[in-house]
């Protein structure tokens, strides 16, 4: 999906009144664009919780850090 961006990206800078033809008649179908964003921005979350486990950890005192092993935070984030 973004591939097309990338590309038009290109078009437009070298070859821009071509790459605005090719803009218009292009289909782009909403329905599928939505699903992959909303995939991707659903993703963010456990993600993030994945990277807090593994790398900073928690701390409850303030001085010392808990870390969790990777198999384990993984768990925990899906």
């Amino acid at each position: 999906m973004y591939s097309r961006h990338r590309t038009h990206f290109f078009g437009l800078l070298s070859a821009p009144r071509i790459e605005w033809q090719s803009i218009r008649e292009e289909t782009t179908d909403l329905t599928q664009f939505r699903l992959i964003r909303l995939a991707f921005f659903a993703a963010i979350p456990a993600i993030s919780f994945f990277i807090g486990l593994t790398y900073v950890g928690w701390s409850l005192s303030g001085s010392e850090f808990n870390k969790m092993p990777m198999d384990s935070a993984f768990m925990m984030s899906i």
